[in-house]
């Protein structure tokens, strides 16, 4: 994920640096200047809970990823799932997703795994699909909310819910197009209530 880095927690950081020049691979460490003083570039609060929200146990797992027909990340499931709006590319043949972001004073890419409905199942991620739908299914929608539909061209529109279809798992929506509105039935698996 950050090839070459070595992260370090310690009471003694000139103790460290002085440990590290020892060492025959050392080359550099990240720093700010401080009183004339050189120091060891410190992880920002928002790095640290950036950190904390990728690792389990300071391993990064997979993240499952549904597809739509043009290679976007519909859902994710894992440590990819908090940061959907930072991916600058999806590598499907590599499984991987690159994200940018604001790190350790710079903007870097981070390489985050990808899991497929193509690949074997894994169990972890079963019972988290699984956890989500029932949660999902017992989302009871009405006429008059509003939702947002995540896998269409309409992700960040609010749109009225005017009919429920719970035996088709479906409801039936009104939906902006150019200067009217048209009726639409998308699928209850792909919306989130929101506020009008």
């Amino acid at each position: 994920m950050f090839d070459g880095y070595v992260f370090v927690e310690t009471d003694d950081p000139a103790g460290m640096v002085t440990a590290l020049k020892r060492t025959p691979m050392y080359t550099a460490f990240l720093s700010v200047i401080e009183e004339e003083e050189r120091l060891f570039l410190p992880i920002k609060p928002e790095e640290e809970k950036f950190l904390d929200t990728i690792l389990t146990d300071g391993m990064m797992h997979v993240s499952y990823v549904r597809l739509d027909g043009h290679s976007r990340v519909k859902e994710a499931i894992g440590p990819l799932e908090w940061y959907m709006d930072a991916i600058v590319k999806v590598d499907k043949h590599h499984r991987r997703a690159l994200v940018k972001l604001p790190l350790f004073g710079e903007e870097r890419t981070i390489k985050f795994c990808l899991w497929l409905d193509t690949d074997p199942r894994l169990e972890l991620i079963e019972a988290e699909k699984l956890r989500r739908k029932e949660s999902l299914q017992k989302t009871i929608y009405h006429p008059g909310d509003y939702i947002l539909y995540t896998a269409g061209i309409f992700a960040d529109v609010p749109m009225e819910v005017l009919k429920v279809y719970p035996e088709k798992n479906c409801l039936k929506v009104k939906a902006p197009l150019f200067d009217g509105f048209i009726d639409m039935d998308i699928s209850m698996d792909d919306v989130v209530l929101t506020r009008p």
